[in-house]
């Protein structure tokens, strides 16, 4: 546990050099320390598009969750707590090779040179990297699932997109789990804030389909779920589906 000491003081020097935190994300810290700080560990290097630190967006999700779940009569104290866990962790697995340990970074660093001076191959190159961002992938794993348990693990792991099926086919296949699915359209939620119909875009001429990104893609995800469930997931209360409706322009 030498190495969650070490991640939990990063988090709270980190904390002493800001005053950016509302009164809601300081109780998440304080409720769900361990899962804080090992996100803003696995995310520390990382921003987003609009340039704020990216460990922002897991802890948005993770206080969607709590305005719409914690006082939820369905669910479970347990349940809650493993909601805002998962909320918390769902991008470090997917997003490791983004922020690579230093060990890591310094194969980064001559395999980039050896680049540059043409003495491997782009092939080669490639290849390495994608070695790399795999180690990287394995020790978040191994750290997830030492520090926050496996059935932590099993479902950040179950919230990483295989690229071997379309959006559609992801979203659709965790809708039936309580946690899986409000922990994505939590996000899904999230990221609305930072993205909109494109221009050409209108009901009349709307069409899905795999090549979609952004603001569709969520968009088309979200039909589809309507389209298997008959309206909105069972575990998703009626105020979250009408904020998603409202970001995505569904009736």
């Amino acid at each position: 546990m030498l190495k969650m000491f070490h991640i939990m003081n990063e988090w709270r020097n980190f904390v002493k050099e800001t005053d950016e935190y509302g009164q809601a994300q300081e109780e998440i810290e304080a409720s769900h320390p361990e899962a804080t700080a090992t996100a803003h560990h696995y995310h520390r290097k990382q921003t987003r598009r609009s340039g704020s630190a990216f460990v922002e967006h897991p802890k948005a999700v993770a206080m969607i969750i709590k305005r719409f779940y914690e006082n939820d009569p369905n669910v479970s104290k347990d349940e809650f707590k493993q909601m805002m866990s998962v909320a918390l962790l769902h991008d470090t697995i997917e997003d490791a090779h983004k922020n690579l340990p230093d060990d890591l970074q310094r194969s980064k660093d001559k395999l980039d040179a050896l680049l540059i001076q043409k003495k491997i191959s782009q092939s080669s190159y490639d290849t390495r990297m994608d070695q790399i961002g795999e180690d990287a992938r394995l020790r978040v794993i191994h750290d997830i699932a030492g520090f926050h348990g496996l059935n932590t693990l099993s479902d950040v792991q179950s919230l990483s997109h295989d690229e071997g099926i379309s959006y559609n086919q992801y979203v659709s296949s965790i809708s039936d789990d309580s946690i899986l699915i409000r922990v994505k359209l939590s996000d899904m939620l999230h990221n609305s804030r930072d993205l909109s119909a494109p221009n050409t875009w209108s009901k009349e001429a709307d069409s899905c389909n795999d090549s979609l990104r952004g603001w569709e893609k969520y968009r088309c995800a979200l039909l589809s779920l309507i389209d298997i469930h008959g309206g909105k997931p069972g575990p998703i209360v009626d105020a979250h589906w009408n904020e998603l409706k409202n970001a995505f322009n569904i009736d």
